[in-house]
């Protein structure tokens, strides 16, 4: 299964007219012209073995029927080609579905006028027309294909060329397949491009998600950022059933951070806010939100705290985590941190209060030489 899906990959690849380094969405894009085109002529191919199985054809009947078939595998491949080498959607598709119009009209012309089997054909160019190419081509094609059935019809009252190849008693079993045909040729568009909908759609979301990532997230510690950490923080102050839980925030400040950045480049001080980052995150609950606050500060969010002893023992595994030597380049690199804590509801109920006190009990244990200030 896996090879045949290679082998599909590699026919819609050919087919795609720019060959350079492509995005995924970009070769969605690219693909999908390609992919609906030779699913149709796949689809084209299976309804004629089936109609061939159900139905004996005369011999003048079969030769036009290779000869249908034929230039309608030809139209396709044509209208490929024009893709390949233009990259001009609506020009393909218009090649496609004016060959789909000139065949019908030609074959129903043929063998019997518009009450041939091949005319009820006729309803597949426009029904092609919208999912391929939407309302606007369906709306041009339909008219097309009405046009061409009327001339269809006026010829085979008027012309003694049209000529009836099936037999009487064989009539009504070649409708019933056209129509059978009919409907799963129908399904089946209908079907690839709901797929290919899918998938698109798919990718719509994925994309979406990327970018909703990005917009929230440092793009250095993929920790959340501050914009990220006031949303969380609000949402969780206008719950109602926070009053019942005290929370603690907590603000971190490295200390020699500066120093290292400065004498060994950013580079190294980037590979240091990893290793805080990976490290707090490790040292904390699911429960708890940690994020990046800008610059070397952090902030943390722990939930359901029972008792200040109980923060002092988070703290202390915080910042023992912190100053941990990391190697880099065969040197040992170290920092230490300062924490301010603030309680909910005790020392502030809104984002701005919160960060502030907890900002002035970070400074004063850093002014004092201790890892840890309580805001009150």
């Amino acid at each position: 299964m896996k090879k045949l899906r290679d082998i599909w990959r590699s026919m819609i690849q050919f087919w795609i007219p720019n060959k350079g380094r492509l995005t995924e969405e970009q070769l969605m894009r690219e693909s999908a012209y390609p992919n609906g085109a030779l699913s149709l002529l796949v689809l084209m191919f299976v309804t004629s073995l089936l109609i061939g199985v159900f139905y004996e054809y005369s011999e003048k009947g079969l030769t036009i029927v290779y000869i249908f078939n034929v230039s309608l595998y030809a139209g396709i491949l044509l209208s490929l080609l024009v893709w390949r080498i233009t990259g001009i959607k609506w020009l393909s598709i218009n090649v496609m579905l004016l060959s789909f119009v000139s065949l019908s009209f030609g074959v129903s012309f043929l063998i019997g006028g518009s009450g041939a089997p091949s005319a009820i054909f006729y309803v597949i160019v426009p029904v092609a027309g919208i999912i391929i190419g939407g309302a606007k081509f369906g709306v041009i094609w339909a008219a097309i294909s009405i046009a061409c059935l009327f001339i269809t019809a006026y010829l085979g009252m008027t012309s003694d060329s049209v000529s009836q190849v099936i037999a009487p008693d064989r009539y009504g079993l070649a409708m019933a397949s056209a129509f059978s045909a009919l409907i799963f040729f129908v399904t089946a568009i209908v079907s690839v491009y709901h797929s290919k909908m899918i998938q698109t759609q798919k990718l719509l979301k994925d994309k979406n998600d990327q970018l909703t990532h990005i917009a929230a997230h440092d793009p250095l510690t993929q920790l959340p950022n501050r914009r990220y950490l006031k949303e969380r923080l609000e949402l969780l102050l206008n719950n109602r059933a926070s009053e019942k839980h005290r929370f603690a925030l907590l603000l971190l400040d490295l200390n020699g951070f500066k120093p290292i950045n400065d004498n060994f480049g950013h580079g190294v001080g980037d590979i240091i806010l990893k290793h805080v980052a990976n490290i707090l995150t490790s040292s904390l609950r699911e429960v708890d939100f940690v994020c990046r606050f800008g610059g070397d500060e952090f902030v943390i969010i722990v939930q359901n705290v029972k008792s200040s002893t109980e923060l002092y023992f988070i703290a202390r595994k915080l910042g023992d985590g912190v100053k941990t030597p990391v190697e880099i380049r065969e040197r040992k690199h170290s920092v230490t941190t300062s924490i301010g804590m603030a309680f909910y509801p005790n020392d502030g109920v809104t984002y701005d209060s919160l960060i502030e006190v907890a900002d002035c009990a970070m400074y004063r244990a850093k002014q004092q030489g201790k890892l840890f200030e309580m805001a009150s």
